[in-house]
């Protein structure tokens, strides 16, 4: 009896992938780029869940399995590798050149296939690379390094003391445009609104160099700034500009009239235009009964105050705030006289001695100037220690030596 015994001996199958690599270029001394084929970029094999390799080896999730490397003409080309079948591998790029920022995306290699057993030659198969939805990838793309410019943007403001000041901006509907080149011909991004937020604008993804800003749109009451603006961005670096915008000046008329009898014109009457507790302005009425307030800036309020001349009142009372939110405001003030008008008679004398003292000053205020700052008569005593104010309307007042 003969026994003849024969052994077979099955290769597995090896599984292989390929796409190209890109990275970003600039063209010429331009900000814009091209995308050129980019050698020497590595990637690494990993396991996307935890398997059990040929020779038994647990492989847990995330281990390395093999490297691959671009060559002189991006290609990158696995070669036969040894995967086990039925998982799903990934793929991540390792390490590419300083300039470019590291691709951090997955793409995925499936080796849940379907052979046909009458083929018993096959020992290879191609895989496609995938991205996380699953669409094919034929290439991958480096992008160069980038960084942000900051937008600061301020607006004219007055401070307590109603000198100028300017603020951070909090809002407002602003529009930028970012050049590469002084002519404006090459246009980088569009910035508006949407990017601001307390007093800033973001401007992301800037290649490092020179860039020319223009400010394009900016809120009612506000002046553009028509600077064609200058930035230098680097990897790193403090990019930051600050643009300033002036607000719009207007005028605040005033139309003063005696409506004793006639509605007439009053003139010598003199007003105080305030800004919270300064006065920034004094006028007097002239032959028309006109004053005109200027350089009132946008978007501010201020108070009227009238100076009532004696013997005439105001029914409305002698304040008034007005907010500037319009070019040549007209107001229109009416006095009439007093019905009725009174005297107000003081007699200094020397406390001590009793007798009449000479020359001594008093001024006459209304009760509401609390800073004692217009003073309604002003007179001194007559020999006999004795002053008179005359004509005064009814009001409430104080005396002040």
């Amino acid at each position: 009896v003969m026994s003849n015994s024969t052994t077979f001996i099955n290769d597995r199958i090896k599984f292989n992938f390929s796409f190209r690599k890109y990275g970003e270029k600039r063209i010429g001394s331009s900000l814009k780029v091209e995308e050129v084929p980019l050698p020497n970029v590595v990637f690494g094999v990993y396991t996307n869940e935890t398997i059990k390799a040929a020779d038994g080896t647990v492989l847990e999730k995330d281990s390395l399995i093999d490297t691959v490397v671009s060559d002189a003409d991006g290609y990158v080309k696995s070669g036969d590798l040894d995967l086990p079948a039925g998982h799903i591998y990934y793929l991540k790029e390792l390490k590419t050149s300083e300039e470019f920022d590291l691709d951090k995306d997955k793409y995925y290699l499936n080796t849940k296939i379907n052979f046909d057993n009458s083929k018993s030659d096959i020992k290879s198969v191609s895989l496609e690379l995938t991205d996380k939805e699953g669409n094919q990838v034929k290439k991958v793309v480096n992008h160069l390094k980038t960084d942000n410019l900051i937008i600061k943007k301020e607006v004219e403001d007055v401070d307590d003391d109603y000198k100028t000041v300017y603020r951070k901006a909090q809002s407002g509907d602003y529009e930028f445009t970012v050049y590469g080149d002084k002519y404006k011909e090459e246009v980088i991004k569009q910035v508006t609104s949407s990017n601001f937020d307390n007093g800033v604008f973001k401007v992301n993804g800037l290649l490092p160099g020179k860039y020319f800003i223009t400010e394009d749109k900016c809120p009612e009451g506000q002046i553009i700034n028509d600077e064609l603006m200058e930035v230098q961005i680097s990897l790193g670096g403090n990019n930051t500009l600050t643009v300033k915008n002036k607000v719009t000046k207007n005028k605040l008329s005033i139309n003063k009239y005696d409506v004793t009898s006639d509605k007439k014109a009053f003139s010598g009457v003199t007003f105080d235009l305030k800004y919270g507790e300064k006065i920034v302005q004094t006028k007097t009425t002239d032959g028309k009964g006109s004053i005109i307030f200027d350089n009132l800036l946008f978007g501010k309020e201020y108070t009227i105050v009238e100076r009532v001349p004696l013997g005439y009142i105001n029914e409305d009372g002698n304040k008034q705030t007005v907010k500037i939110d319009s070019d040549d405001i007209v107001l229109e003030v009416l006095n009439k006289k007093a019905e009725m008008l009174g005297n107000i008679a003081i007699n200094k004398i020397d406390s001590k001695s009793k007798k009449p003292l000479e020359n001594v000053g008093f001024a006459l205020y209304r009760e509401a100037d609390k800073k004692f700052e217009n003073a309604l008569y002003e007179d001194v005593t007559d020999r006999n220690g004795e002053l008179i104010f005359h004509d005064i309307a009814p009001d409430k007042y104080i005396i002040r030596e």
